[in-house]
């Protein structure tokens, strides 16, 4: 991770610290979870790292973290367990040292201090999410009983969980570790923080009743701002020009929001502007920016040109869901749709199998999104608004500068504020 893309935001930090932990009187999320949605690459795993764990342990708290997308090839609920395990493992010489037993035991071995850790815990740290082992309740039971301390879990792309039965298992066992630690305290024993890149894929965790979060809030995070844009700024260029020659940061913070805030876009386009003919830093790295978001459409364009014509055309019809706040989502295999998809790719018909099959392919290149129930998504919103505003049947050709959509993520609400549910 480039150290200079890393920008503190404490009191964000704090903020969502104390609604998870029950310090907020306004905010008590912690009792049935938070949801935080944001597109990837704009900042939201290194905030997770950098600062909001560190709040959660400056805060008495125990941090668990898990990012589902690291490895795309296990199963989610794998990934929870391990998370959990490996954090036990961590904890048990740590947390050990306040533990009753160890007055008993000091000169003990390192393995006889985990082993009376484990004991302290009523089981065996290896088996804890395995077949016959300790279920995520007995565990977090556990370590709460142990270290007396609040537990946070915080899950990275928590979307994903819903890819495999397993996973989907796994948040339910989740749900039931937190009602059995916040059910007989006013402050949570145990508060579930999950993110994803997209606040639709949330919403399959929060919205239906048969979800395991159903009825936990969904706000968009914040994303980094004129303070971060000044922050790169100075890091980036200040050790070659003087002060008063830096870009103008209110120029480049538009040129932010139009590369859709993510950081290691505009660090590209400030290294890119000093090579620049324009004499004017400002305008330097306005052209640049430019230049690369020109180069991320069309790369957009192009890719969803090269699908085959079914492809192509069901990558439409969930792209108009994706990006019509609280559209009804198109049953993708109806007479309507396969009607559609005929008249979109000239007259060919096609039938429920053709979609299936076209639909399996785009899954597995990692351009639709399929949940356990059943429903599909564009896996990147990018894609998805970039598609939708170049409209139906626009994708082999080259569209001017001014017609290209902006990459700023079109629906924003920062954490806090009440969210309207569409049903």
């Amino acid at each position: 991770m480039d150290k200079r893309l890393i920008f503190h935001r404490p009191d964000i930090a704090i903020r969502l610290t104390a609604a998870l932990i029950g310090d907020d009187p306004l905010n008590q999320s912690g009792h049935s979870g938070l949801f935080l949605a944001a597109p990837r690459r704009t900042g939201k795993s290194t905030f997770l790292r950098s600062d909001l764990i560190p709040a959660i342990e400056a805060a008495g708290a125990i941090a668990v973290y898990v990012d589902l997308w690291t490895d795309k090839t296990r199963n989610p609920a794998d990934l929870i367990a391990e998370a959990v395990r490996d954090k036990l493992s961590s904890l048990a010489g740590l947390l050990g040292k306040s533990s009753s037993w160890l007055g008993r035991v000091k000169k003990a071995s390192a393995k006889a201090k985990f082993s009376g850790f484990e004991a302290e815990l009523g089981f065996e740290i290896d088996t804890v999410g395995k077949p016959g082992g300790a279920t995520l309740a007995k565990a977090f039971e556990g370590l709460r009983a142990a270290t007396g301390k609040q537990i946070v879990f915080i899950i990275d792309e928590a979307q994903h969980a819903l890819s495999t039965t397993e996973g989907e298992s796994t948040l339910f066992a989740l749900k039931a570790a937190r009602d059995a630690l916040n059910l007989t305290s006013d402050r949570p024993g145990l508060a579930i923080l999950a993110t994803g890149s997209m606040r639709s894929k949330l919403s399959d965790l929060v919205m239906r009743k048969n979800q395991a979060f159903y009825g936990a809030s969904v706000a968009e995070f914040p994303m980094l701002g004129k303070d971060f844009v000044c922050h790169l700024l100075r890091s980036m260029l200040l050790h070659r020009f003087p002060e008063e020659q830096l870009p103008d940061a209110d120029s480049v913070m538009q040129a932010f929001k139009r590369l859709g805030y993510r950081p290691e876009e505009l660090a590209k386009a400030i290294a890119d502007a000093v090579t620049r003919p324009e004499a004017d830093l400002s305008a330097a790295v306005e052209a640049a920016a430019q230049a690369r978001y020109v180069a991320i459409v069309e790369r957009l364009h192009k890719q969803v040109a090269n699908f085959p014509a079914i492809q192509r055309s069901i990558v439409h019809r969930l792209a108009a869901t994706a990006v019509v706040q609280g559209a009804t989502p198109t049953p993708l295999f109806s007479k309507e749709s396969l009607d559609w998809y005929s008249r979109d790719i000239g007259g060919m018909k096609v039938t429920a199998p053709m979609v299936q099959k076209a639909m399996e392919a785009l899954v597995a290149d990692e351009i639709v999104w399929r949940s356990s129930l059943g429903g599909y998504q564009l896996d990147d919103e990018l894609m998805a608004e970039v598609v939708f505003a170049g409209g139906l049947g626009t994708l082999n050709q080259q569209q001017s500068r001014k017609a290209m959509p902006s990459l700023e993520p079109t629906r924003r609400r920062a954490f806090g504020r009440p969210q309207k549910r569409t049903p």
